[in-house]
C-alpha cells in the first residue's frame, strides 16, 4: 500500500507560476522602459544644461535599477520563458539586448552553455565565477606585501586569510 505525500504549501503556492503569461510578461515591459528611458533622457538633459554631476549621479541610481529590470527580462528571454511564442522571446530579447549593451544571441548561447557546465571543474570558463583549486596546478594568488600569507587549506580549495589592510597578489604555485 503506498501512502501519498503532500506537498509542502511553499511548492503548491509556486506551481502558479510554472507556466507562462504572456499577457503578464508583456505588461512587464512599459513599467521597465518607460521610466528608465526617462531617468536616461532627464540625465542626459541634466548633463546638456550643465546641472551638477551629483544630480545626475542621484538619477543614475534609479535608472540601474531600472536596467536591471530590463536585463531580467532579457535573461527570461534567453530561457524562452518570458513568452510561449519564440518570436516574442527573440524580438523582446534583441530590444532588450540593445538597451543592455549585451548581444541576444551570443548572451542566450553563451548563457545556455553556462547551465549545462555549472559545477563541472573540468569545462568551466563560461559564466562561471574564476575557480582554482590545489589540484589544478597551483592557486595564482599569493599574499605579499604589508598582508602575512596565512593559508587555510579547505580541501580542495584554498580560502586566503588576510591580516592587513592592503593585499598585493603575483602569480605564484602554492607549495604544501
Amino acid at each position: 500500500m503506498e501512502v501519498a505525500k503532500e506537498e509542502p504549501d511553499w511548492l503548491v503556492a509556486m506551481k502558479t507560476y510554472e507556466t507562462i503569461d504572456t499577457r503578464r510578461s508583456v505588461r512587464e515591459l512599459l513599467p521597465s522602459f518607460l521610466p528608465y528611458a526617462a531617468l536616461f533622457a532627464a540625465m542626459c538633459l541634466a548633463y546638456h544644461c550643465g546641472l551638477p554631476y551629483g544630480i545626475i549621479l542621484v538619477m543614475s541610481v534609479p535608472a540601474a535599477g531600472f536596467l536591471l529590470r530590463i536585463f531580467i527580462i532579457l535573461h527570461d528571454c534567453g530561457h524562452y520563458s518570458f513568452s510561449n511564442e519564440p518570436n516574442l522571446n527573440s524580438i523582446f530579447g534583441y530590444i532588450c539586448g540593445v538597451f543592455t549593451f549585451s548581444s541576444f544571441p551570443d548572451f542566450r548561447r553563451s548563457h545556455a552553455l553556462h547551465h549545462a557546465t555549472v559545477a563541472n571543474l573540468d569545462t568551466r570558463g563560461v559564466g562561471d565565477v574564476p575557480t582554482m583549486t590545489l589540484h589544478s596546478g597551483g592557486h595564482p594568488l599569493a599574499l605579499v606585501g604589508p598582508a602575512r600569507r596565512q593559508w587555510h587549506v579547505d580541501s580542495p580549495r584554498v580560502v586566503p586569510r588576510y591580516s592587513g589592510a592592503r593585499v598585493f597578489f603575483r602569480d605564484a604555485n602554492i607549495q604544501k
